[in-house]
């Protein structure tokens, strides 16, 4: 649950906090860790690839 409750619960609101303090580096950062790859950084895999684990986010099939 860590961090699904960090991705949906901490993250969103520590975007707000950054943008309410005009603080654009960490605003950039937490935008980053919300959005989802289209495709593998690493490998190239694209997103229809990937499937939600309850314990740690998306992983490739």
């Amino acid at each position: 649950m860590g961090e699904t409750y960090e991705i949906t619960e901490m993250y969103p609101a520590y975007l707000e906090i950054a943008r309410f303090q005009n603080d654009k580096r960490d605003e950039q950062s937490f935008t980053y860790a919300l959005s989802a790859p289209d495709k593998c950084p690493v490998c190239g895999a694209t997103r229809e690839r990937f499937k939600s684990h309850p314990h740690q986010g998306f992983r490739p099939l």
